[in-house]
């Protein structure tokens, strides 16, 4: 079973590629008394742990709504370790988005 806030997030993952302030936005509805740096570490958790399962992937994307670019996986936890790209991206800045895998899919359907 999905424990509740990562079942969000990948269910923002399903629904489009969600921004990683995105993220903090979604948790921040489920625990609103949390303070941002500790929403910033769940969320950084909780996506790292979707990515090594296989059920979504990170992406570049030029803002706004630029093309997708998939992230390597080798990159991925150094992007997720810096803080610029978890707050709300300028026009024309890079973000990072994380968007759900088939696998991903099935396993929110469980």
């Amino acid at each position: 079973m999905i424990e509740t806030e990562a079942r969000a997030i990948l269910w923002l993952a399903i629904e489009d590629f969600a921004g990683l302030w995105e993220v903090v936005w979604q948790l921040r509805s489920i625990t609103p008394e949390a303070q941002e740096p500790e929403l910033r570490e769940s969320a950084r958790r909780i996506v790292s742990d979707l990515l090594r399962r296989g059920w979504v992937n990170l992406y570049e994307c030029q803002e706004p709504y630029g093309e997708m670019r998939k992230v390597p996986s080798a990159d991925a936890a150094g992007l997720l370790a810096r803080e610029t790209y978890w707050s709300e991206p300028a026009a024309d800045a890079v973000s990072i988005r994380v968007g759900a895998t088939t696998s991903g899919e099935a396993a929110f359907a469980q």
